[in-house]
């Protein structure tokens, strides 16, 4: 094969038959050949999961975005839509001033009789705004800055 003239040199038949180009590989070479083809195979298939895994992480942040803004806007609209609806029902009941309802868990106890409006007028509440005095049959009382007196 390395002679330089041709004529000199073997056939294509005689070299095909020759063993040294169609050696079969030992197993243990088979073998660590099959581990490399598996390895890269695994090496492709985690490289395609990652494209994979990126992928859909940016679509899951893109949609988070969408959220984010459709929440924002609803809150705008919620805002304005309550102030929409508050400013229907004061034009609606013609209410210029804004009314405040108080739920009590109590019940409120009922409208003094005639002897305790008359005690309650008893009251006299002083010029000066300072004080008050009560009288009733036996005693009188006067309270002001300075403290009670009876």
């Amino acid at each position: 094969l390395l002679q330089y003239e041709p004529a000199k040199r073997e056939s294509i038949a005689v070299l095909l038959k020759e063993n040294y180009f169609f050696n079969q590989p030992s197993g243990d070479l088979l073998d660590k050949l099959d581990k490399l083809t598996d390895i890269d195979a695994n090496l492709k298939e985690a490289a395609k999961n990652h494209k994979d895994d990126r992928a859909l992480l940016e679509r899951m942040d893109a949609n988070i975005e969408v959220i984010k803004k459709l929440g924002i806007e609803s809150k705008a609209e919620l805002r304005h839509t309550r102030h929409v609806l508050l400013k229907g029902i004061f034009e609606a009941t013609e209410v210029d001033t804004p009314t405040t309802f108080i739920v009590l868990n109590d019940k409120l106890p009922e409208p003094p009789n005639e002897e305790m409006k008359k005690k309650i007028l008893g009251i006299v509440t002083a010029e000066d705004g300072s004080g008050f005095s009560m009288k009733t049959k036996g005693a009188s009382l006067t309270v002001s800055a300075d403290g009670a007196n009876i």
